[in-house]
């Protein structure tokens, strides 16, 4: 049983390195969504937002459903727990600037933080190619070392 417990908890804490991951490459999928609603149809803050909302693929970023366009957002509005401060930061820069300029300059500004993005990405990539069997084996590992003790 307790080999099985710190198994768990190494599964548990590698399949949160996949799901960062996976969350970040849907918010690059997004700013390039909202990039090119800009560049074509040059819509409005709240009908970006409403896109957003009714795209299924977006449906896992929990703070679109509740975002509210002059309210502005903040790190805490955005709760997947996976994503670290800079990760959020970035999201909230590109969510609270957007209408703020011209078209052009909003554009420029999405590039700019899908290239930082994209950073992130290969660093979350590298995270979950390094330490998701790290996880894995030191769960299982502690757990028998723990059950030989105990025993």
């Amino acid at each position: 049983m307790v080999i099985v417990c710190f198994g768990l908890f190494g599964v548990t804490k590698s399949q949160t390195l996949s799901s960062r991951y996976k969350t970040l490459r849907t918010i690059e999928k997004m700013l390039f969504e909202i990039m090119l609603m800009l560049k074509f149809n040059a819509p409005t803050v709240s009908e970006i937002v409403e896109k957003l909302k009714d795209n299924k693929e977006f449906s896992c970023l929990s703070f679109l459903k509740d975002y509210k366009v002059y309210e502005g957002l903040t790190q805490q509005e955005i709760v997947n727990s996976e994503l670290l401060d800079k990760e959020k930061n970035l999201v909230c820069d590109v969510f609270n600037s957007l209408g703020a300029s011209d078209i052009e300059s909003q554009i420029e500004m999405i590039s700019f933080n899908l290239d930082k993005l994209r950073c992130l990405c290969d660093e979350a990539l590298e995270d979950k190619r390094i330490k998701c069997r790290l996880y894995n084996s030191l769960g299982f590992l502690s757990g028998i070392l723990v059950s030989i003790i105990i025993v």
